[in-house]
């Protein structure tokens, strides 16, 4: 990875992608297979790739005693079913 090389690690990563799909939001009944798809591998699946992408530059920071964060942000989404 160029970055982890240009910056001498990774010591903390925001996880915070966000795709709710379309405006307001569909109920539940409405809401095509498509379009939840999208929204499951930009929630789910991004932040759990990226994470795993740089596992390794994390670890090393961590055993370098530098730390290693991952913090993961969501919206009121989390809390509030639509």
């Amino acid at each position: 990875m160029q970055m982890v090389g240009e910056l001498g690690g990774v010591d903390v990563l925001f996880n915070n992608a966000s795709s709710l799909g379309t405006t307001p939001l569909a109920l539940l009944a409405d809401t095509g297979c498509e379009d939840f798809g999208r929204a499951v591998a930009t929630n789910l699946f991004g932040p759990f790739r990226l994470t795993k992408a740089l596992l390794g530059a994390l670890r090393a920071s961590a055993w370098e005693g530098r730390g290693a964060v991952v913090l993961n942000i969501s919206s009121d989404a989390a809390v509030n079913a639509y």
